[in-house]
């Protein structure tokens, strides 16, 4: 996905990260201490253990 600006002194955990790829966005930045959106474009979650944060079904092109 699409990479954003982050203002000097923002914490991890005041970031929201919105990825579609399970192992590489949405647990390396849950990992990093980042709030995480899940786009799923309709696939079950095939990451380890449970979806660390929310989950959307969009589809189509961003």
């Amino acid at each position: 996905m699409a990479a954003s600006s982050v203002s000097p002194g923002t914490t991890l955990n005041n970031i929201l990260f919105i990825g579609d790829r399970a192992l590489a966005d949405i647990e390396g930045a849950a990992a990093a201490g980042m709030k995480t959106v899940w786009v799923s474009r309709g696939s079950d979650w095939w990451g380890a253990g449970d979806n660390p944060g929310e989950r959307s079904k969009m589809s189509g092109n961003f």
